[in-house]
């Protein structure tokens, strides 16, 4: 690759921006390490520090642009519907926690509100468990498109450079991390966040100023135009609304972040003031990537979209062009230090690993949490090594694996959140009532990655496949709720 003036600047800015992770991290380094320091953020986080986590950290930002890259073509500017149903998710689970009087002090992990409200604990195992599944998925991808960003300009690569160069970018998120914890996490948020909505002024005044390769007449008249049939449409809003509305009530590193803050109406202060934030993040680079297209600039992947970008007039390849590189970056980094100290409170749960964790003394947790996610780490990047020819191709199936898991334990979140809001404090679901709910989601579990393999594979249709599986999914996982609630009313025996 021949080096241009932005791809310098592009270079410097990452780099700089690497450094100031660490001095942030430095900032909020904890001398002792607790689960309630480390993992919780001492339960200390102001309103903008919620709000700019929750913005910059939102479901998988990185994941997420680079699956509006790929779906516009398809789906055109009907994408709008993703950040505008997940904004209203966010603000009904926050509503619904303040509204059922539970204390950011009360909570830590989705497992462990269902334990201790249902007494269920096998299913909590199970909760747990899909939950560390997920978030190894999305550190997975974001690890994934981190080597991807690092391979654009080390091209020539071998497969294991390549894994050497995802088992780095992994130790520098752990390193950072490891310093603080949560606090950290929260402090280098703000910053990303910036970057991000700075990438995403630059993106808009790229995709509006770059001379069009169409006739000008076309520009407009196909901003409106979708490949997608009608009823595809319908069919996409209808799972991307319900996924959306139920993800942040099964997203861990929701229940964390908001765990790690002071109160909840410091909670709910910071998602309402950082609602314009929200909305330019998720819903600038649809527009953007729909005005790049109808223009004529095809860019169905992160390479490709750079390449539009260095090869355009130099105020765009010197100046727009890095802008936009180290805003992806960060959000890419923003996703990865979430999902990893969210993957941390999930192994160290009493839900999922009893008192391997909770109960072990300072110097003793330092070590178990590292050594798990430094191992974690090492284990991805193999795997990375081994399937990195395919990745490619099961980039956007992945993505719906991990919208698909998390499907599978809303039903259970959702029922002990509303039966709290209709003022049950507690209820004592039966033995038969946990194992129903551990074979639902087992079964919900296995159709939604079954249709994610089938549809990778060619052997199920690429359209529709998965959005049907979700439905499917929630409805297996809901019968396992309804099993309980019957036992529960039934009086079968305790848990």
């Amino acid at each position: 690759m021949n080096m241009l003036f932005g791809d310098v600047l592009a270079l410097l800015g990452f780099g700089v921006t690497a450094v100031v992770f660490l001095i942030l991290a430095r900032e909020a380094r904890s001398k002792h390490v607790s689960i309630a320091g480390y993992l919780l953020g001492d339960r200390a986080a102001s309103h903008r520090e919620f709000g700019a986590s929750m913005v910059a950290a939102s479901t998988s930002l990185a994941t997420v642009l680079l699956f509006f890259l790929a779906a516009t073509p398809h789906y055109g500017l009907t994408l709008f519907f993703c950040g505008i149903s997940y904004l209203a998710g966010q603000i009904l689970f926050i509503r619904i926690l303040a509204r059922s009087k539970i204390e950011t002090s009360d909570l830590s992990t989705n497992a462990e509100f269902w334990r201790q409200f249902t007494s269920a604990r096998w299913s909590a195992f199970v909760i747990g468990l899909l939950t560390v599944t997920a978030f190894l998925m999305i550190l997975f991808i974001e690890l994934y498109i981190g080597s991807v960003l690092v391979q654009y300009y080390l091209g020539g690569l071998s497969t294991w450079g390549k894994a050497a160069a995802f088992a780095i970018l992994g130790a520098i998120v752990l390193g950072y991390v490891s310093l603080g914890g949560m606090r950290v996490v929260l402090k280098t948020d703000a910053w990303q966040l910036r970057l991000m909505l700075a990438s995403m002024v630059a993106l808009f005044i790229f995709a509006v100023t770059v001379p069009p390769s169409t006739s000008p007449t076309s520009v407009l008249a196909n901003v409106f135009t979708v490949n997608a049939s009608r009823t595809e449409i319908v069919l996409f809003w209808l799972w991307v609304g319900l996924l959306n509305i139920i993800t942040p009530f099964a997203q861990l590193s929701s229940w964390q972040r908001i765990a790690a803050t002071k109160s909840m109406s410091e909670a709910w202060i910071g998602l309402r003031n950082n609602i314009p934030s929200f909305l330019m993040v998720w819903l600038v680079p649809v527009l953007a990537f729909v005005l790049l297209r109808v223009r004529g600039y095809a860019a169905p992947d992160l390479g490709g979209l750079f390449d539009v970008m260095r090869a355009g007039p130099s105020a765009i390849e010197g100046l727009l062009y890095p802008i936009v590189f180290v805003g992806f970056a960060s959000a890419l980094f923003s996703t990865a230090d979430t999902a990893m100290i969210a993957l941390q409170l999930a192994v160290a749960d009493r839900s999922f690993s009893g008192s391997y964790f909770s109960e072990a003394a300072e110097a003793p947790l330092k070590r178990r949490l590292w050594l798990v996610m430094g191992v974690t780490v090492a284990l991805l990047a193999v795997v990375f090594g081994l399937s990195e020819a395919q990745l490619g191709a099961w980039f956007i199936p992945l993505v719906y694996a991990i919208f698909g898991q998390l499907a599978v334990i809303a039903p259970q979140i959702i029922y002990a959140l509303l039966s709290r809001l209709r003022g049950t404090s507690k209820v004592q679901f039966s033995a038969l009532g946990d194992v129903a709910n551990v074979v639902a989601m087992m079964i919900a579990w296995a159709v939604a990655i079954g249709a994610v393999v089938l549809k990778a594979t060619g052997v199920l249709p690429a359209t529709m496949t998965q959005e049907i599986a979700t439905f499917v999914s929630i409805g297996v996982s809901s019968l396992g709720v309804l099993v309980g609630h019957l036992s529960r009313r039934l009086g079968a025996g305790s848990v």
